[in-house]
This record gives C-alpha cells, sequence and structure tokens, in this order.
C-alpha cells in the first residue's frame, strides 16, 4: 500500500487482488467476463476493456444471478473518478451547484499539465488555476473556501471527502479520534487496521481498502485542513443495550443507564474521560450490555452478541478472558475498574 499510483500507469484487477486484502472480490475485468461469456457476444461493443487513464474497467456480479450490477475502473485514484468525487465532497460539505462538469475542468487541465492528479493537488494546490472562468471560477473557488470555513469533527471531515466506497456517516467509525496520527496510533494499539475497523463494524473489505490506500493523502489533506478540524480528546465508546437495565434493585430506562455510566467518567474538576453513546447496532458497538429479561428469552440481540464475540475471538481481536457482553451491574464495575485506571 506504500506504492501508490497516484493516477500515473495503469491499474490492473489482478493486481490488487494480490494484496493483503484482495478487494474487489465480486468484480470481474471486462477482458475476463468477456471471455468467460458473462458479457453476451451482442453486447460486447458496450463495454470497454480499458477506462481513459489505462487501467482495468471492472464489473460487478450479482451473486445469484450471475448478472451484471455496476461497471467502473479499478483505479482507486482514476482522474475520471476524482471530478465526480468533488461534486460529492462540496455537497457533503453544504455547497451546492458545483457539478462534475466544472469539476472535470480542474482535474482534467491537472492531468493534462502534470501527468497525474490527485485530491490533495485539487483543494491544496489549485491556486494558478486558469481553465476555468466567469461564474464556474467564482462558484469553484467559493466552494473551496466554504470547505475551510468549515469547522467538523475529523471523522466528519473524512467523510466529506467522498473518496470511493467511503460513505457519508462514515464518521461514525472514527469517533473521538482528533487526527490521522492519532488515528494510526489507535490502529496499532489494537493490533492493526483490520481489528480497528472490525470492532467498529465495518465489515466491507472494499471500504477498508480504499480508506487504506487513501490514507497518506488524507494526513496531507487534513495537515492542509488543520483549521476546519474541531479536535476532540474525548474516548467516544457506543454500547448496545438490550433489556431491563436492573442495577443494583434499580429497574432504569435506558437512557437512565447511560446516564449512570457517564457520571462515572466525570472528573472532579468536572471535564470527562470519556464519553458513552448508544447505538442500536450490535456489531457498532463496542460492549453490549444486557438485562437478564434479554438472556432468559434469548432475544435476537443477546444472540447476536454471543456471534459476534465468538467472532470476534476467533479473528483474534479479543481473547478468552476479554468480553464483549455484559450484565448492567457487571458494566457498571467495569466502568468504575476503568476511571480508575484513567485517574491514576
Amino acid at each position: 500500500m506504500d506504492k501508490i499510483f497516484m493516477g500515473v500507469g495503469s491499474v490492473r484487477l489482478e493486481q490488487l487482488k494480490l494484496g493483503v486484502l484482495s478487494p474487489f472480490g465480486d468484480y470481474l475485468s471486462v477482458v475476463t467476463a468477456k471471455e468467460v461469456g458473462t458479457i453476451p457476444t451482442s453486447h460486447l461493443s458496450l463495454f470497454k476493456d480499458f477506462c481513459a487513464c489505462g487501467s482495468d474497467m471492472i464489473v460487478r456480479l450479482q451473486p445469484e444471478s450471475g448478472s451484471i450490477t455496476a461497471l467502473t475502473c479499478c483505479n482507486p485514484q482514476c482522474y475520471l473518478k476524482l471530478k465526480f468525487q468533488l461534486a460529492a465532497l462540496f455537497e457533503r460539505f453544504g455547497f451546492k451547484g458545483i457539478g462534475p462538469e466544472t469539476c472535470g475542468k480542474v482535474v482534467n487541465e491537472l492531468w493534462r499539465s502534470k501527468g497525474s492528479v490527485s485530491l490533495f493537488e485539487v483543494l491544496c494546490e489549485t491556486a494558478g488555476c486558469t481553465v476555468l472562468s466567469g461564474a464556474d471560477e467564482v462558484a469553484f473557488f467559493e466552494a473551496l473556501e466554504h470547505v475551510r470555513a468549515s469547522r467538523v469533527s475529523y471523522g466528519k471531515f473524512v467523510s466529506n471527502l467522498a473518496y470511493p466506497f467511503i460513505g457519508n456517516k462514515f464518521g461514525d467509525v472514527l469517533q473521538g479520534i482528533s487526527s490521522t496520527s492519532e488515528l494510526v496510533a489507535t490502529m496499532k494499539d489494537e493490533g492493526g487496521f483490520i481489528p480497528f475497523f472490525s470492532k467498529r463494524g465495518v465489515q466491507s473489505v472494499d471500504t477498508i481498502f480504499h480508506f487504506m490506500w487513501f490514507l497518506k493523502e488524507l494526513d496531507k489533506i487534513t495537515e492542509c485542513f488543520s483549521s476546519c478540524i474541531v479536535e476532540s480528546s474525548m474516548n467516544i465508546i457506543p454500547i448496545c443495550m438490550t433489556g431491563i437495565m436492573q442495577s443494583f434493585d434499580r429497574k432504569l430506562t435506558k437512557s437512565q443507564y447511560l446516564e449512570v455510566c457517564n457520571s462515572i467518567f466525570v472528573k472532579e474538576d468536572g471535564s470527562k474521560i470519556a464519553d458513552l453513546v448508544s447505538t442500536e447496532t450490535v456489531s457498532k458497538a463496542l460492549f453490549v450490555v444486557v438485562g437478564q429479561d434479554s438472556i432468559e428469552k434469548s432475544t435476537s440481540k443477546f444472540r447476536k452478541a454471543l456471534d459476534h464475540e465468538a467472532s470476534l475471538r476467533k479473528a483474534g481481536i479479543i481473547s478468552d478472558s476479554d468480553k464483549f457482553w455484559y450484565t448492567p451491574e457487571e458494566f457498571l464495575y467495569l466502568l468504575h475498574a476503568r476511571a480508575g485506571e484513567k485517574d491514576e
């Protein structure tokens, strides 16, 4: 992943599949799809073998029927994709009216003049761009200033960049992280990028692949736009609650229980060590709190918690002595212990 193509030369699908993550598992190159008959003879002329950037065009197959559901270029940094990414980026930051056509003029000029183009170059090195004029020029540079004037969390900023396969809710995965260096350090602490994403419910290999592909560029962009990112040193802990939250003979609503949990992490000076937030999805939680009634009834969320804990153990993300789910009382004891560790 250290050698990034940066839009120069061509990328081959089989070359990408030799990597650690082996992305595009349900894709075939158009060349292969034609050879094996996935693309009917009558439609061969409609599918180009290669993208204008020189890389393989690829098709995604529907598992059950084998029919084609998507057509794209396999190069993550294809310059033709970048114009659509830019248009989506500006929209995610709340600036409308800049479409792929206007963005494409800037991208194409950089491609022609330098032989390569990246999102970093467009966002941070377009001061001398001369291809735009009139209303297009005004709108494009207003859009850049709008992005530069934004104030969002690191996670929200990253998701707003609209990288391929990175949805606009991807920021939830990066809650509590304030910089790329902090992100890399957290990944190392948690055993690598695969355990990091698995613990946060990211299952898509293609999403993880694209994020890691662009990580170095992401570091440069967030440094360039550092004034936009609101720092957050607080550790965000998503928990999933199911069943009755009964603790020490008290029956609490889930919001009341969450309030009790968060009170444990408030220091004497009023600052907070961490912030617990509720999620309804077991796979997105770092912990699941299970009421006794949910255990006795073997509810679907409790079974999902058991299955997810087993999968985390099998993957080596948690050890046999670690737990993923707790009863309400057990979880409060855990928080008190963690709070004590933080104070020391």
